[in-house]
């Protein structure tokens, strides 16, 4: 009677851990990430950035750095639609002088909501980007002719 009053516990315990464990999967933090440009890409002065929240809370602002002497980021226009967490918003890299093989980085920043997204204007610069707030991979792309 021991015996099986030991092993039921025991089968009990395992079914129980099971199903705590079933149901605690690790959730991997969420980020954004850019789908287009891509890495390396060359770029015009103007381009459409396509990105996607993959689950990631917040509104996203886009900034772009050209690395170049220690350039700021620059904030880029403000994302107005998401479609299922999709958007495209166009973002300038340089101006009309800026020369052919000139490279610059490229991020989206959540920030807390669109209220607050709104906040960082087209064109304003920053040294860095907004601390504490969740950010997609940068993505490195170059200015061609």
């Amino acid at each position: 009677m021991f015996m099986r009053l030991t092993g039921l516990f025991a089968l009990v315990a395992c079914i129980a851990l099971a199903g705590r464990h079933a149901g605690a999967e690790e959730k991997k933090p969420t980020k954004p990430s850019i789908k287009s440009p891509t890495k390396d890409a060359e770029v015009g002065q103007f381009e459409e950035l396509e990105g996607d929240l993959n689950g990631a809370e917040g509104h996203p602002v886009v900034f772009v750095q050209p690395q170049v002497g220690g350039q700021p980021w620059y904030a880029q226009a403000t994302v107005e639609e998401l479609d299922k967490g999709k958007f495209t918003v166009k973002v300038q890299f340089g101006d009309e002088k800026t020369k052919a093989g000139t490279k610059f980085k490229v991020v989206i920043v959540m920030a807390k909501d669109k209220a607050a997204a709104k906040k960082y204007t087209p064109g304003l610069t920053r040294d860095t980007l907004p601390a504490g707030l969740t950010r997609s991979e940068y993505v490195a792309v170059s200015r061609g002719e």
